[in-house]
């Protein structure tokens, strides 16, 4: 067997090209997280000629256990190779080694990009270093107990291996453990089921019968391209900006309306920063599969709310303003919502087969005090795709993203979660 170790230096971060899924050039600019470490072979195996060549293996790998019932996912694999010739004699000057502990030498890089592409050209983030753990409360059907909970625990891991091999045979294997936490200064976030987003409001139980003739209200939400920065002080991720347009369309009935489209409406918000991690120990195989109790593990977290007030002014044009009050057209009125991101929102969404990442924003607008309009109500819970800003907009469609996870609730709620994100 040969004696070797590997060490492996700390994760450095630079901005390079993103080479096109289609193998086109290089348009989009990415990061890039380059890994310098050293393989080190006992000197005596290097003269007897104990290997012949070093298969060096970078690999990120998800691991999902739910009670008994495992599962890995390979992320990510990048190799390097090695001859024996590669190997250098290297003296350590603060001790002088003997022929007999002496150590040969090969410095190896592995560039590994923070965005890759699935089977499918889809392009998603690596998701960082992590250990998440939890509960399931699986309901069955037995004369001791209602219900039986399931321990669960997910890992992302990263290692650089190294495999001496001799003749196609191997011969000695190491391995160290890499850490890595992704740095995302800045990161930009998206409305993923498309932008504008428009809902109806919804009228107040007691109001809407007492304003039979009340205008009918729906708002519009433009939130593509929300930039997410980050203060270089503290480190702190600071506002977003958000775009709403009121539409305001009068009734079919005919006649006048206490309602002028002249007036600034004020509006109450409550928004709410979720997010959503989630685990299983089964492949969905790309599609969307309903999973059975016991099969994932669901959390939930709301990362801040927020309370606010805004403004929304009327856009006038010529034609409208003069007629105001006579058979008034659909106005149009606009405000910005600034919103303050929450420590939480660190990093890119991402889905894979084993483990997910995905926020939404809860929004819930309140317009009263409007004269000659009913009150009226809006709630909207808007997906929110995170992505880092280095990523443009071109490449959008192709990122990977689970919609549905924040449209649609768990299929079985599970007590007892607990998240730990912690080094592994």
């Amino acid at each position: 067997m040969v004696r070797a170790r590997i060490q492996v230096a700390q994760p450095m971060f630079h901005d390079a090209p993103l080479l096109d899924p289609d193998g086109i050039a290089p348009s989009i600019s990415g990061h890039i997280c380059h890994l310098r470490g050293r393989v080190s072979a006992l000197e005596t195996c290097v003269r007897d000629r104990a290997f012949n060549s070093v298969q060096l293996c970078f690999k990120g790998v998800i691991t999902s256990s739910i009670d008994s019932r495992s599962a890995t996912e390979n992320f990510v694999v990048l190799t390097n190779t090695k001859t024996r010739c590669d190997f250098v004699a290297r003296q350590s000057p603060s001790r002088p080694s003997s022929s007999s502990d002496a150590y040969h030498t090969t410095d190896f890089h592995f560039a590994v990009p923070t965005v890759s592409s699935n089977q499918d050209g889809a392009l998603r983030p690596l998701p960082p270093t992590s250990t998440i753990t939890g509960t399931a409360d699986v309901p069955q059907t037995s004369a001791l107990a209602s219900h039986r909970i399931l321990q669960g625990k997910c890992q992302v891991s990263y290692w650089i291996e190294a495999q001496f091999l001799l003749d196609g045979r191997q011969v000695g294997y190491v391995r160290e453990d890499v850490r890595i936490s992704w740095a995302y200064p800045t990161l930009r976030a998206y409305l993923f089921r498309g932008s504008p987003l428009t809902v109806q409001a919804t009228p107040g139980v007691v109001t809407r019968y007492v304003f039979q003739s009340s205008p009918d209200l729906s708002l519009t939400l433009y939130g593509l391209d929300m930039l997410i920065k980050r203060d270089c002080e503290t480190g702190r991720p600071q506002s977003t900006l958000l775009t709403a347009a009121l539409n305001i369309r009068s009734p079919a009935t005919k006649g006048k309306t206490s309602f002028d489209p002249r007036q600034s409406i004020q509006c109450s918000i409550k928004a709410k920063w979720e997010l959503t991690v989630r685990f299983t120990n089964v492949s969905a195989g790309g599609t969307a599969k309903i999973l059975k109790a016991g099969e994932s593990i669901c959390k939930k977290i709301t990362l801040s709310v927020q309370k606010t007030s805004i403004t929304f002014r009327p856009l006038l044009s010529e034609k409208q303003d003069s007629q105001a009050l006579s058979d008034p057209p659909t106005h149009v009125a606009t405000s910005q919502l600034i919103l303050s991101v929450p420590d939480g929102v660190s990093q890119p969404s991402f889905c894979f087969d084993h483990l997910s990442r995905t926020y939404a924003l809860d929004l819930s607008f309140s317009f009263h005090n409007i004269p000659g309009v009913a009150k009226h109500y809006v709630h909207v819970k808007a997906p929110v795709m995170v992505m880092s800003s280095s990523v443009l907009d071109e490449v959008l469609p192709k990122y990977k993203a689970v919609a549905d996870e924040v449209e649609t609730p768990c299929q079985t709620e599970y007590a007892g979660f607990t998240a730990l994100l912690a080094s592994s």
